[in-house]
Formats: C-alpha cells, sequence, structure tokens
C-alpha cells in the first residue's frame, strides 16, 4: 500500500503545481487588468471639470470646479449662490487648495462602469466676499464613487441624501447622481 501512495504522489504533485500556478496566473492577470482600468480611470480624470447648478435646499445652490492633475493631486472651488441658475453669487466661496486622490477598485453601477475615489483634503479656506473667514488644514477622507461617460463626469453626489461626506469606506455610496454633473472644460 505504500508504494501506491508513492506512485500516486508522484502524479498528483505535478498537477497539484499545475493547478495552483494557473490559479496565481489568473488572479495575477485579473490584478493587472484591476490596476489598467484604475490607471485608465485616472488619465480620464485628468482636466478641469464644472458642475452643474446643484441646489442644496433652503435656497443654496453652488457650482464646483474640480481639477484633478492626473498623478492623485486635485484642487476645487465651490461658488455659492442665491438662485437656482446660479447667475447671483452670494459671495461665499469654499476653495480646497490641497487634496490627494486614489481611484479604486471599478464596479457596475447600472449600466455604466463606476470607480471608487478616496480624497483627503489637506488644506481649505472660506472666503466672503474675499476676505478670508475660516481655513483648516486636514479633514477626515471622503470616500465616494465617480463615473465618466464622454466629457460628463458623475459623482454620487446629492443622491447621498445627507449633507456631510463620507468619512468610512463601509458608508461609500453605490448610486450616481446623474442629474448633477461635471463637464469637461
Amino acid at each position: 500500500m505504500m508504494r501506491f501512495e508513492k506512485n500516486n504522489l508522484k502524479f498528483i504533485f505535478p498537477i497539484l503545481l499545475a493547478v495552483m500556478a494557473y490559479s496565481l496566473g489568473v488572479s495575477g492577470m485579473r490584478s493587472l487588468a484591476a490596476q489598467e482600468n484604475q490607471a485608465a480611470a485616472q488619465a480620464a480624470l485628468k482636466g478641469t471639470w464644472k458642475s452643474v447648478c446643484m441646489n442644496l435646499g433652503s435656497n443654496v445652490f453652488i457650482t464646483i470646479k474640480s481639477t484633478y492633475d492626473g498623478a492623485g493631486n486635485s484642487k476645487d472651488k465651490v461658488v455659492y449662490f442665491s438662485d437656482p441658475g446660479c447667475s447671483t453669487p452670494t459671495g461665499l466661496v469654499k476653495a480646497n487648495s490641497s487634496v490627494s486622490y486614489k481611484v479604486g477598485r471599478q464596479f457596475d453601477v447600472g449600466s455604466r462602469k463606476a470607480y471608487e475615489i478616496d480624497s483627503s483634503i489637506q488644506s481649505w479656506q472660506l472666503s466672503q466676499n474675499g476676505s478670508v473667514i475660516k481655513s483648516g488644514n486636514g479633514v477626515a477622507t471622503q470616500y465616494d464613487i465617480f463615473s465618466i461617460e464622454g466629457n460628463k463626469l458623475y459623482t454620487s453626489g446629492l443622491t447621498r441624501g445627507q449633507r456631510g461626506p463620507i468619512t468610512s469606506p463601509a458608508g461609500r455610496p453605490r448610486t450616481l447622481d446623474t442629474a448633477n454633473y461635471f463637464t469637461k472644460q
């Protein structure tokens, strides 16, 4: 009986090695494809994007202008308005002058391909009519998603049903706000 087991091991061991090598190869190919998708999404995100006029409720409207460098750094500017056409600025402006971001895994949101994005604001300031009224450094990482179709950028935006940023990966949204989008400039 011992001889029989040794003979079987001669055949089983190479088969197990082949199966393990194939599994690792497939896993490695999937990992490489995911990295290529993330790099392509980061490259597509590069540039300046401006939002449509967004209604925050209580007669507060904003536009957001975001610039991504394609290497993990961005900045944005939020301008506040008193009308739904975003033609009458209130003088209130929030500028996030130093933001780092990381594009994460790809997943489907309906028929769209979306990506996770984690952003950390290093410095920001709030100004009223050109005078700084508040500033700060370091904000908790914010977890969001985005999708790009042509020259339009979609995020979870106002579909979240909340006003503050999501600061936990577990709370990351899984829906896109297609009404409040950004256009590449």
